[in-house]
């Protein structure tokens, strides 16, 4: 998953989780990892007063849901951000997207980081 434009990339990954619904193997979650050269100042005047300011292994982090299904956080990375997205897909779950986004933010930011 790769994005090149003017001004700013993209580089990552996304992965699906599987599981079981009624009976039918299905993708239930799917988590995007990107580094990108957008800022966390520029991703905070993006969102503006829809993210939430958080800490991530002891910076700053800013974290939005995208509707009821996807999550964003957005922390420093080595190339300006870390962008991280999480989404449930599994139908009639009750899940809430932001609810582990935190924790995956601070294992992939820490791996990132070397901390």
């Amino acid at each position: 998953m790769d994005q090149i434009h003017d001004d700013y990339s993209f580089i990552g990954c996304s992965f699906d989780q599987n599981g079981t619904v009624d009976g039918t193997t299905m993708t239930v979650r799917q988590l995007t990892i990107s580094s990108t050269n957008i800022t966390l100042d520029e991703f905070r005047k993006r969102d503006g007063t829809s993210s939430t300011v958080i800490q991530i292994n002891g910076q700053d982090a800013i974290v939005h849901p995208d509707g009821p299904v996807s999550c964003f956080l957005e922390t420093s990375g080595p190339d300006g951000a870390l962008d991280i997205q999480l989404s449930i897909v599994q139908p009639h779950s009750a899940e809430q997207p932001c609810g582990n986004i935190k924790d995956i933010a601070n294992v992939v930011q820490g791996a990132v980081s070397g901390k």
